[in-house]
């Protein structure tokens, strides 16, 4: 009677992770060896890169139909709004496409390590040339976004700097274009004769470097505004309140536009399943819209109090003469504060009383109010009126309950 098969001891000095998958090529007779590290690299990028391509398709549908629901139908022809839908659009429609490049035979096994792309329809070339072109439209609408975004801020500078300004992003934006065109023209001809472009990689790289340029460039003009409120106020931001909606758009499109400036500087970097050349545009053409909608909706929600605090600030010189012309009137017609009487009538010695000497002087003088002080200034003064029209109400009140 036969037993149980013996147990095989398996050899420690043995790597069984450490083997290769051979398969025959398509002359049934060469054999092709691939490690089995390289394909599970290749499988970990291909996950992580389709999951970043899908963030970004769902990111930029999601952001298109809030521009689309929360901008008024009057806004929604301004050329600001309709640069930030079509480059939205762009960007939904190439990153779909270059989501399906791994899902077309382009990324199957056999084509990817044989090497050999005969078979693949003309079809998914075409989807590829279409993936790559959509990079030129997507980096016009882009720069042109960014040049009517920063033409709103710098449009209140100096003569001076803004000419400067406005001539130096023309400048930065012609090259970034221009060297856009010429690097989707090599990759289009690299992807129909399936030849890398080993001869334009300086072209590549000078893309790259005028691409973080340009980011870097309209960060700083978005941002030279904020650093040099701060500078001057030793780090002090006012309420939100106090702000005006342009103020607004200058500190969020500042703070926004540092996302795609860490991107920028991230595609410097070698990492293994991150691809962050793509999140450098999509995060530029989803900020702008965001950027625009939080402060026109921080602006709704802080008009009332803006204008009351303007109001307030108007009023303020005018309550400070009236107060110390009443002062005067009223000193001309008293007692001096400063001056004290014993019961009998006879003159003490002058005492100064420490509630009636700054008030005029205090009042006279000019003072930087801070932004803190004002704002619960105003909230006095709006309670106080309140509670005068609620006094006000309630005398009327008992007056027509007693007539009654």
């Amino acid at each position: 009677m036969d037993g149980p098969p013996p147990t095989m001891t398996p050899d420690p000095s043995f790597d069984r992770f450490d083997g290769n998958v051979t398969f025959f090529l398509a002359d049934r007779n060469t054999t092709a060896s691939v490690p089995m590290a390289a394909l599970n690299a290749f499988n970990d990028e291909t996950i992580s890169v389709t999951m970043n391509y899908g963030a970004q398709l769902g990111a930029c549908v999601v952001m298109f139909l809030v521009v689309l629901v929360l901008t008024p139908s009057a806004k929604l022809v301004r050329a600001s709004a309709v640069l930030h839908l079509t480059g939205l659009l762009l960007c939904a429609v190439r990153t779909g496409l270059l989501f399906s490049y791994y899902v077309a035979p382009f990324s199957h096994f056999y084509q990817v390590w044989g090497g050999d792309f005969s078979q693949v329809p003309h079809y998914y070339y075409s989807v590829s040339l279409a993936a790559n072109t959509l990079a030129l439209p997507l980096v016009v609408v882009m720069q042109a976004a960014l040049m009517n975004q920063a033409w709103t801020m710098v449009a209140f500078w100096p003569r001076a700097a803004k000419y400067v300004a406005c001539a130096l992003s023309a400048v930065i934006v012609l090259l970034t274009v221009g060297t856009r065109l010429a690097f989707t023209i090599v990759q289009n001809r690299a992807i129909v004769t399936a030849v890398p472009p080993e001869f334009f990689f300086w072209g590549i790289h000078w893309t790259l470097i005028m691409g973080a340029i340009s980011i870097f460039w309209f960060c700083a003009v978005f941002n030279v505004k904020l650093v040099s409120h701060l500078v001057t106020n030793r780090g002090i931001l006012p309420s939100t309140t106090l702000v005006n909606p342009m103020e607004v758009l200058i500190m969020t499109n500042g703070f926004l536009m540092i996302i795609p400036s860490i991107f920028a500087g991230l595609e410097w970097a070698k990492f293994t399943n991150f691809e962050s050349g793509s999140l450098t545009l999509t995060s530029v053409i989803l900020i702008l819209p965001l950027g625009t909608l939080t402060a026109q909706r921080i602006s709704s929600q802080g008009s009332q109090s803006y204008m009351a605090g303007e109001k307030f600030r108007k009023q303020q010189p005018q309550t400070r003469s009236a107060f110390g012309a009443a002062s005067s009137h009223q000193a001309n017609h008293t007692k001096p504060a400063s001056v004290t009487f014993s019961s009998n009538g006879t003159t003490v010695t002058p005492q100064i009383s420490a509630g009636s000497r700054p008030e005029v002087s205090l009042m006279d003088r000019p003072e930087r109010m801070d932004p803190i002080d004002l704002e619960l200034s105003r909230i006095d003064a709006c309670r106080e009126s309140f509670e005068l029209s609620q006094g006000a109400e309630q005398r009327r009140r008992m007056q027509r309950d007693d007539f009654v």
